[in-house]
């Protein structure tokens, strides 16, 4: 839980802060943009339906993985920016991967037990890169989400402030 209040947050300041100087970044685009956040953890719908019981009713190999990675938040960003008016796909989209991306970049902070990062590129390639493998904390520790709440706490107020 406190990895996704992480990614909630950092999302939240990352598009407030935004929001200050680009009029069009209203409260409900920043909401959309904190939601992308967490595309990628969609693959946690494997705790409720595991891989080997999708793989058996439809019977081809199926693995919940790739919604974890580039190409899969990607399309899932896509299919989900379906769901709003014509008018407003475009911006909603952009707010997905805006957010999603920033989790996958936070995502290369975690601490692994091996020496580089799982395939993020994935379709695109299967490389992992270990440049991208920064091992500063686990996504089960508290204090990032201290951190960037305490951080989100400045900024809400500044932005009370300001209106």
């Amino acid at each position: 839980m406190p990895d996704f209040m992480t990614h909630v947050l950092v999302a939240y300041v990352a598009l407030q802060v935004s929001a200050w100087r680009v009029d069009w970044l209203t409260r409900p685009r920043i909401v959309t943009g904190m939601a992308g956040a967490l595309v990628p953890d969609l693959v946690k719908v494997k705790l409720l339906v595991p891989s080997y019981q999708v793989e058996s009713a439809l019977g081809v190999a199926f693995s919940w993985e790739p919604l974890h990675r580039l190409g899969g938040a990607l399309l899932t960003a896509a299919i989900l920016s379906l769901f709003v008016e014509r008018s407003e796909r475009r911006v909603v989209f952009l707010l997905l991967v805006g957010g999603l991306l920033s989790h996958l970049l936070l995502d290369a902070f975690l601490l692994r037990p091996v020496p580089y990062t799982y395939d993020l590129l994935y379709p695109l390639t299967h490389w992992r890169a270990p440049i991208f493998d920064l091992d500063l904390y686990l996504s089960s520790d508290y204090w990032p989400s201290i951190a960037t709440g305490a951080v989100a706490l400045v900024v809400f107020g500044v932005t009370r402030r300001r209106e």
